[in-house]
Parts: structure tokens; C-alpha cells; sequence
């Protein structure tokens, strides 16, 4: 049996090592979520083939494109709003006011 010195510093220890691996887990979560910023300019690219291909493309591209990238359009009686997929995690929203 341990005296309440030495339990006390066992317990501070595990707590620090719990401590430890909950850091690194949240910079490896940091590093994911970085990894995924949608850079704007590759946006920007992305929504311009997007709408050249709905200019010239067949009624099923088109369809095909609106399905991709519009998750949802919400209409209420004072604005529409518009949901996008970015990607298969990532959606925006615009909202448009009549």
C-alpha cells in the first residue's frame, strides 16, 4: 500500500501522460483540418469548369454538375438560401434576399 505522497505522484504522473497524448491527438487533428482548407483559388477553378461545362454541356451534364455541387436550396418567403458542396465534408451557404 502506498502512502498518499506516492499515490498523489503516481496519479499526477498518469494524468500528465494522459495529458501528453491528448496534445499530440489535438495537433494531429490540426493537422488534418489544415490539410483540408479549401484553398480559394482552387475554388474559384473549380466553379469556372463548372460553369463552362453548364454553358455548353448536354441537359445531363448539367443535371449531373447542379447534383454535384447543390446539396440543398432552401426558399423562404424573404430569401432563398443555397447550400453548396465544396466536398464530400465541406458545404457553404449563400443566401439570396429578394
Amino acid at each position: 500500500m502506498q502512502t498518499g505522497s506516492a499515490a498523489l505522484s503516481d496519479k499526477l504522473k498518469e494524468l500528465e501522460r494522459d495529458k501528453a497524448k491528448l496534445e499530440q491527438a489535438l495537433q494531429e487533428k490540426e493537422r488534418e483540418l489544415s490539410n483540408m482548407a479549401v484553398d480559394k483559388k482552387v475554388l474559384k477553378q473549380a466553379f469556372k469548369k463548372a460553369r463552362e461545362m453548364l454553358e455548353s454541356g448536354t441537359l445531363s451534364n448539367k443535371k449531373a454538375i447542379i447534383d454535384r455541387y447543390v446539396k440543398q436550396i432552401i426558399l423562404y418567403r424573404d430569401k432563398i438560401v443555397i447550400e453548396f458542396n465544396i466536398t464530400d465534408t465541406y458545404t457553404i451557404a449563400e443566401e439570396v434576399t429578394r
